[in-house]
């Protein structure tokens, strides 16, 4: 029932489309290799968290799964379609964003983040680049990395520069962490959005792990060249 009209971007196990159903209403559509995600245990079970996650939710700022179709060699997954991309990219259309404008879309964050709360679901891998947007309204989406039904988690997974310290500089003792965790990620994000970078220079993960270690809560610094204070 689905035309799909242009590529609009690939990843690891698949290719995202532009599509159309007969309506002539316009979606995306997510095109996923069976044999790819199948061929491990844990990627299908984090698949299949991720099917769950998003036909759950309705909300305006969390990415729904409209309908979720099979073939012989794919999973096709219809979902909101952000005519606007991701917000990775805004930003470096932007720069930086004023204060009135991050806090924004800051709370439109908030919103969606409140539900992901409120039905016990952790993102784990929140990011500029996982965050989309169609004229002015934010959509949360990538939930590849969700958790649900737990209020604690004990896996390393995400992003490791927007990846909260209790995970990022554990260093193989027993990882224990909560929904908290996603909170350190939003704070990372929000950084980025008013100054256009990140909180810190980094040029590999030992350098990222010390400079989390050293250069955060009070002693982060404050850029005065960037943004929209320089």
């Amino acid at each position: 029932d689905y035309v799909l009209v242009s590529e609009l971007g690939k990843g690891q196990f698949g290719t995202v489309y532009k599509g159309k159903n007969p309506n002539n209403e316009i979606f995306a559509v997510k095109a996923v290799n069976k044999a790819s995600v199948n061929a491990s245990s844990k990627l299908k079970a984090l698949f299949d968290t991720e099917v769950q996650v998003m036909s759950k939710l309705k909300h305006p700022n969390l990415l729904h799964l409209y309908e979720f179709l099979e073939t012989g060699n794919n999973y096709y997954l219809v979902i909101d379609f952000c005519k606007d991309g991701d917000f990775e990219q805004y930003l470096k259309k932007h720069q930086f964003l004023g204060e009135d404008e991050a806090t924004y879309f800051l709370m439109q964050i908030m919103n969606g983040f409140r539900e992901l709360h409120r039905n016990k679901i952790m993102h784990r891998d929140f990011k500029l680049a996982n965050i989309f947007l169609n004229d002015d309204r934010l959509v949360i989406g990538d939930f590849g990395f969700a958790k649900s039904g737990f209020d604690m988690a004990t896996t390393k997974l995400g992003s490791p520069i927007t990846m909260a310290p209790e995970i990022l500089l554990n260093k193989g003792g027993k990882l224990i962490y909560s929904n908290k965790a996603d909170i350190w990620s939003i704070g990372v994000c929000y950084f980025q959005m008013i100054f256009g970078d990140l909180p810190w220079e980094v040029n590999d993960m030992d350098d990222l792990m010390a400079k989390v270690g050293t250069q955060s809560g009070s002693k982060l610094v404050i850029p005065t060249n960037k943004g929209p204070i320089s």
